[in-house]
């Protein structure tokens, strides 16, 4: 019995120490960011508001900052494809959230695979924790970690350059925000197979959710290895970028505490739309819409993913310590 209170009472001060920390970590980080970054401060908050995000698109003033296109990548066979008109891709990210049918040409494949398998990455996102994935067997041989991430080494890769500046994925980029695009931030992703408790699968962006990085951005995500579906594919919730409800709205962010199942009720499991496919395959979406990566059962998962907002704040993207 005393037994059975002493492990009660030993949980409940782990549960509240828990609590008390998480709190503490909440303050210090929000009074950092209002006195380095008011403005990304108050859209954090503002910016999970449906009509807040609508009257930004209609009223925000456009960034003095943009992406340097003076070095767009201009020759014809290494741009990126799409499987319809862009005018017809960007008509699916407003209706839907999320557009797919971009296409990496094998070139831009092998560039970068040559470039992860001769750099290293971050265990967890942690610069503490490097490795070194020589090839794909050692990729599937690593069982330690669940994510590794490049942090911002990636950017000396010329086939990623080629792809932040590729003409179609900057257009497309230009007519869902209704401006010029601002390059945000890239990320070239390990997914590793393997058991995972609740707080890792938050942390990897394997629970729906969504992301509040502006009041407007546009996420461009490239499969670098085959994904099939449920075993690292990509999930969205069609919609939900545009309606949702007033509990979900003051959520924001922490909309990734709620199940999955209890979203998938609320939005309609029809709506679910999985994207898997080859090597190649592209897909770009609005980060506010409901998605999550599934978890890897089998395979090792490479992606790389680019995103564009209305501004670049100074205090989001900024590290990569204990992952963004």
């Amino acid at each position: 019995m005393k037994a059975t209170i002493a492990l009660s009472t030993n949980k409940y001060q782990s549960f509240v120490a828990k609590a008390l920390s998480k709190i503490s970590n909440y303050f210090v980080q929000n009074r950092t960011y209002l006195k380095a970054d008011p403005n990304f401060f108050f859209m954090k908050y503002l910016g999970r508001f449906l009509w807040v995000r609508s009257l930004a698109y209609h009223f925000a003033p456009q960034s003095s900052y943009q992406i340097d296109t003076s070095s767009t990548i201009k020759i014809f066979e290494n741009r990126i494809s799409l499987d319809h008109d862009i005018n017809d891709a960007v008509r699916e990210v407003r209706e839907n959230g999320y557009y797919t049918g971009l296409r990496l040409t094998p070139q831009h494949i092998d560039e970068i695979l040559k470039f992860a398998f001769s750099n290293p990455c971050y265990g967890d996102r942690k610069q503490s924790d490097q490795l070194l994935l020589p090839n794909m067997d050692a990729v599937k041989k690593q069982n330690f970690y669940r994510v590794a991430s490049y942090g911002l080494t990636q950017e000396n890769c010329k086939a990623v350059q080629e792809i932040k500046h590729d003409a179609n994925v900057l257009a497309l980029a230009k007519g869902y925000l209704g401006r010029e695009p601002v390059y945000t931030h890239s990320d070239l992703l390990w997914s590793f197979p393997g058991e995972m408790d609740r707080d890792q699968k938050i942390a990897a962006a394997q629970v729906f959710h969504c992301d509040i990085n502006d009041y407007r951005s546009i996420k461009f995500f490239f499969y670098l290895t085959d994904v099939e579906e449920s075993d690292g594919s990509h999930s969205y919730i069609e919609g939900t970028h545009r309606k949702r409800s007033l509990i979900d709205q003051l959520l924001g962010q922490r909309i990734a505490s709620k199940a999955d199942e209890k979203l998938l009720a609320a939005y309609d499991p029809k709506k679910v739309r999985t994207l898997s496919g080859a090597a190649g395959l592209g897909f770009a979406g609005d980060p506010y819409c409901i998605h999550r990566g599934d978890a890897v059962k089998r395979s090792c998962r490479l992606l790389f993913q680019v995103e564009y907002s209305f501004y670049n704040y100074s205090s989001y993207y900024n590290h990569v310590e204990g992952g963004v």
